[in-house]
């Protein structure tokens, strides 16, 4: 169950994970953060009122490992409650997340503090993922720089919340904490607001193996968590002065989402969407060029690469649209799109992370 420990009076690290009926996976998830090969840390967990044999194991361990801080909540008060709770009450200069299903590798809090404290003007880090499903194992890799996080955050969440790590002060400085408006995508919108008070990035390296299963809020609440991220997005929107038509709205949930389709007007419309994206940001300057245009450009790649099936006119409009010149690809990319373009191929699996 992991070495005894001597009790830390003012720890660096605060570990906050809430559980509620998470008797399933919680002995992996708690043994996987006892392990660290950094061990100047307390271990908040946030029992939200659990049911199930929750509390039976969240004492075994807490009695073997003084580290271990348990809140016992009387009643489910939800995620976003247990979380703004954490961040009152840590006591750490950092806060790290973990979820009560999945597993952080044995060297994961070593390698973010130690790129935290090289690394002042950042306020938070995540890193790669690993996800587990069954047998199978699929990987996430998030854009690095803190330019590309806020843009790619215009589309879809570009950290992986159980993975980041935060400081403290950053936070209560600036009044931040999770709102209880997006209940089911609260780390996204929470991104969209830290990210206007300070720096972001994410470590190359994976230090998080997340489990996919039917559990999970993802799978349960499925169709309020999409309504949530859509919200968000719109609301990004706006801060370009950008009021979508319903078209529009669909057209970027089909974008944020990887709704390719092998039509000429969806294609058309996604180039005439994104350039006014680019154009709308050029009079506010929401967002930080040439990031958001080679965000775009990457879309478009993708977009086109989905509708080589065309042919030719597929490549065609792809070369004419100013977004091609933002592509981060190199020119092998570029080839193989011609190439399946004029062969009439379908879609072909790139490398780059979009």
């Amino acid at each position: 169950m992991g070495a005894l420990t001597a009790t830390l009076s003012v720890p660096q690290v605060t570990v906050l994970m809430p559980v509620y009926n998470g008797s399933k996976y919680l002995e992996d998830a708690i043994e996987s953060i006892l392990r660290q090969t950094y061990s100047h840390f307390e271990f908040l967990i946030i029992n939200d009122g659990s049911t199930d044999d929750t509390p039976k194991i969240l004492k075994s361990f807490a009695q073997y490992d003084k580290r271990i801080r348990l809140v016992n909540r009387d009643a489910n008060h939800g995620l976003t409650s247990c979380l703004n709770l954490g961040l009152k009450i840590a006591m750490g200069r950092f806060i790290a997340r973990m979820d009560a299903d999945d597993i952080s590798l044995p060297e994961r809090i070593e390698r973010q503090i130690s790129f935290m404290e090289n690394n002042p003007s950042v306020g938070i880090c995540g890193s790669s993922v690993r996800w587990m499903e069954n047998e199978k194992e699929t990987i996430s890799q998030f854009p690095q720089d803190h330019k590309d996080i806020v843009c790619h955050n215009l589309f879809a969440p570009a950290l992986a919340h159980p993975s980041v790590i935060m400081r403290k002060d950053a936070l209560a400085a600036n009044s931040l904490k999770y709102s209880t408006d997006y209940l089911y995508a609260q780390d996204y919108e929470f991104w969209t607001r830290c990210s206007r008070h300070m720096q972001m990035a994410n470590l190359n390296e994976i230090l998080l193996v997340l489990r996919r299963h039917g559990d999970q809020i993802s799978m349960t609440k499925n169709t309020s968590q999409l309504s949530a991220a859509r919200a968000i997005r719109e609301e990004q929107l706006k801060g370009l002065d950008i009021i979508p038509s319903e078209d529009e709205k669909e057209l970027h949930e089909q974008i944020s989402c990887g709704a390719w389709k092998s039509d000429r007007s969806f294609l058309m419309s996604a180039d005439t969407w994104m350039r006014k994206i680019i154009t709308s940001n050029k009079t506010r300057y929401g967002y930080p060029e040439p990031a958001l245009s080679t965000v775009l450009a990457n879309k478009w790649h993708v977009a086109c690469a989905h509708a080589t099936s065309l042919g030719l006119w597929t490549w065609t409009l792809y070369i004419h649209s100013p977004l091609s010149a933002y592509y981060s690809g190199d020119a092998k990319d570029r080839l193989s799109l011609a190439v399946r373009c004029l062969l009439r191929k379908g879609y072909w699996r790139t490398t780059i992370n979009r």
